[in-house]
Formats: structure tokens, sequence, C-alpha cells
């Protein structure tokens, strides 16, 4: 992509009750909880009797561009995945963020994904992070562009990277 002038600002448009509520609903309902010990199930709960406090200090975020410093720490646990129970290369990191934090995310993602789209700034092959498109999308163009180079008897080319078990592999192929 070719950005020939400089971006629009970012609109940091005020958060509503409407939009806090919907977002505490899609919460999954989960017991765990960050260093702060409170869950989702906590927070929805607390619903009627927390959110305007809660919008005034999103709002207050948005404003001031500031992200609350506590709201940064995530209590980390050890999550078993297979084998020797004893080997530490058996555990896998979680980050367990305060549900406030996810809540606060989800506000500035739906500003910041609105910005992206609505100035045309992701390019049309991004696939990650997206909602109607996925690997499966970025899979077919890249055969379909292969077929087709192909199909006009041109040149084809592609470097592939994998890792394995603290081995990368470099695949070249050309047709």
């Amino acid at each position: 992509m070719n950005f020939n002038q400089p971006f629009k600002d970012i609109s940091w448009t005020y958060t509503s009750a409407k939009e806090i509520n919907k977002i505490i609903d899609s919460l999954k309902d989960k017991n765990s909880s960050g260093y702060d010990e409170i869950s989702t199930k906590i927070i929805k709960i607390s619903k009627p009797f927390i959110i305007f406090p809660f919008i005034s200090i999103c709002n207050k975020m948005l404003v001031q561009g500031i992200y609350p410093e506590r709201l940064k720490f995530s209590l980390i646990k050890p999550i078993y995945k297979s084998g020797d129970k004893y080997s530490p290369s058996n555990y896998r990191p979680i980050s367990l963020l305060p549900v406030f934090s996810k809540i606060f995310e989800k506000v500035i993602y739906k500003r910041l994904f609105d910005h992206l789209n609505s100035n045309v700034i992701l390019n049309k092959h991004q696939f990650g992070f997206r909602s109607k498109v996925s690997t499966e999308n970025a899979s077919y163009i890249l055969l379909n562009e292969i077929l087709t180079a192909l199909n006009n008897k041109q040149m084809v080319g592609g470097y592939f990277v994998t890792s394995i078990k603290h081995l990368t592999v470099l695949i070249m192929l050309c047709y």
C-alpha cells in the first residue's frame, strides 16, 4: 500500500451504558481472575452498581489518553500440557488479566478497528484479527495467484519458513 497523505486523527468517541453492557454481557462466565481477584461472574452480578462509575473512568481514559497503570499487570500461571509433570518445558504460561482491563481493551479495540477500516489503513491481504476472514482466505488467494501465474506460463517462487522444535526450516519452491 502506498500512503500519500497523513492519516486522520483517531476519533475517541465516548463510551455508553449500552456499549459497556454489551461488552460485559459478551464476557464468558468464569471464576478465574487476575491479581485483583475479581472474576467475570462478579462483574456481571455487580453490573448495575458499577456500570456508571466504570463508564466515567473509561471516558476519562479515552479523553486523557492514559491507560490505568494497574490494569497493565497480569498474573502469570503455568498450565500443564503433557508429559513429565516435573519438567518445566511441559507447562505453558497464561496471563490472567483483570476483567476491567479486558473491558477497557474492547472499548479501545472497537475505536481503533473502526478507524483502521474507515480510513482503509489495513492491507486487503491482512487476515489476522479481522472478522469474516481467516487463514482459509489467505490460502485460497495464494493458491489462486500461483495457479493463475502457472496458467499464464509465468515463473512462480515462494519462501516458506517453519519452526520445528528449535530448528528453523526454510523451503524455497520455484516452478
